[in-house]
């Protein structure tokens, strides 16, 4: 595991256990980390901090895209007989298929409006080195949004759902030399209109995602 917690991390979330006994799975937010371990940006959770907050009213949030890092998340252990494991057909987006089912099961969580965690971006990751088919990553997707579907009984917002997922296929790139952002991409965005496109970059974390890989493309490029 290349992630980092921070020292502080593990009696944090102890004495949020101690608070919220009624609450089975509690998350943090994380930073971004270069190669080298250097902070370059914020990866936050969208929901309200420090306090329960209902799966209900997190699963829509949820359905557009991953806001949770793999080392954001601990859990009570009697959830994984309901939920299960990680689907390992969905090594790209195995974790936010997981965190679905688990908040699903929850019932509820608890966010803790601190980084305890870095989470690694570096081109030797699984992400980087085996995201160059096209074709799988979006059956991962539609993986995703059946599940959404599910679980909410219908799809909050397919539209941004697939605007998202170009999107993420266009950070895949970047990882693979490739540049530029898809017209695509954009004008599914613009397309969203004023309240959604809104609602698209408070549960993207859109510029937390992108202005990290942004920095790391400029620093390495000027290394050269």
């Amino acid at each position: 595991q290349d992630d980092r917690w921070e020292p502080t991390r593990l009696q944090e979330l102890e004495s949020a256990a101690d608070q919220f006994p009624d609450v089975p799975f509690i998350c943090h937010d994380t930073r971004f980390l270069d190669s080298e371990g250097r902070k370059v940006g914020p990866w936050r959770v969208p929901v309200p901090g420090n306090t329960p907050v209902d799966a209900a009213t997190v699963l829509p949030r949820y359905a557009t895209q991953n806001f949770l890092a793999i080392p954001a998340a601990m859990f009570r252990r009697e959830l994984i007989a309901t939920t299960g494991l990680l689907r390992e057909d969905l090594w790209f987006l195995s974790d936010w298929e997981y965190w679905l089912r688990l908040i699903h099961t929850a019932g509820s969580m608890v966010r803790l409006p601190l980084p305890l965690a870095g989470f690694r971006i570096h081109a030797g990751s699984q992400t980087s080195t085996r995201s160059n088919d096209e074709s799988d990553l979006r059956r991962q997707f539609e993986a995703i949004r059946d599940l959404v579907t599910t679980l909410c009984g219908d799809h909050p917002d397919p539209r941004a759902s697939e605007v998202n997922e170009d999107l993420t296929i266009t950070l895949a790139n970047w990882s693979h030399g490739q540049s530029g952002v898809p017209g695509k991409t954009l004008g599914g965005w613009l397309k969203l209109g004023p309240v959604r496109g809104i609602r698209f970059l408070r549960d993207t974390r859109l510029w937390e995602r992108v202005w990290p890989r942004f920095r790391m493309r400029v620093r390495r490029n000027a290394s050269r």
